[in-house]
């Protein structure tokens, strides 16, 4: 890991508020609403090009094997495929359309050889146990209904503000860089926050759904006799 991060100004790391995030990003001193925090650069692997009916993309086949390889501990965590917990993909400007050109950043930052900016060490307020229930869902439909370019983007900006967050991320029109940008002010000593969004937590809350359906199960085929409190019981005797 080589961090060179070429628009940081008195960031610095520490234990994260977030419970269980481990390292967190936070200013060393205030920084204005609307400016560049820090840079969101690392690995980059190429893009095949993206599909005109889901706007979704997709990695080249030497990408997929990349990923796979270097995220394949994450499936000791409990989950079905490699998860590449901090790749972010980015489009040229002029080729949104056209899915010509575009790149996946990746700064995985115990597993990136090329040099990285702070933005892989920003952590997400909102955890998979945060974003579940009507409310949440609410907010969602919300979310889904905003304009996502232009002057339409300060309700979006808004609405993260709401909900504990101060940044956002701003992709580089031309160059493979995505920037972590403040949407608010934030005085020193504050974490920096950034929302991954829904689509980045949706495996966590699978997860999360198949362990508490499991446990409903183990629960109603355990006969009476056997459960906790009897045992303990057994146990005092």
């Amino acid at each position: 890991m080589k961090i060179i991060d070429n628009i940081a100004d008195k960031l610095y790391l520490g234990v994260s508020k977030v419970p269980g995030a481990g390292v967190g990003l936070f200013a060393g001193v205030d920084i204005l609403s609307g400016k560049p925090i820090c840079e969101y650069k690392g690995e980059l692997l190429d893009l095949e090009g993206q599909d005109g009916a889901s706007g979704s993309v997709s990695l080249s086949e030497a990408s997929q094997k990349r990923l796979g390889e270097k995220y394949a501990y994450t499936m000791s965590l409990g989950f079905d495929r490699p998860l590449a917990l901090y790749a972010i993909s980015w489009r040229k400007q002029s080729s949104k359309t056209t899915g010509r050109e575009g790149k996946m950043i990746d700064c995985q930052p115990s597993l990136t050889d090329e040099e990285m900016g702070l933005g892989g060490f920003v952590n997400d307020k909102r955890g998979p146990l945060e974003r579940s229930g009507e409310e949440y869902e609410k907010e969602r439909e919300t979310r889904e209904k905003q304009p996502k370019s232009g002057d339409d983007l300060k309700a979006e900006n808004e609405l993260d503000i709401s909900q504990g967050y101060n940044s956002t991320y701003w992709s580089h029109p031309t160059e493979a860089l995505i920037y972590i940008l403040s949407i608010r002010d934030i005085k020193a000593g504050e974490e920096i926050y950034v929302n991954y969004g829904h689509s980045y937590w949706v495996p966590f809350i699978k997860r999360i759904k198949e362990s508490q359906e499991q446990q409903e199960v183990t629960a109603a085929s355990t006969p009476e006799d056997l459960k906790p409190a009897d045992l303990e019981n057994t146990k005092d005797e």
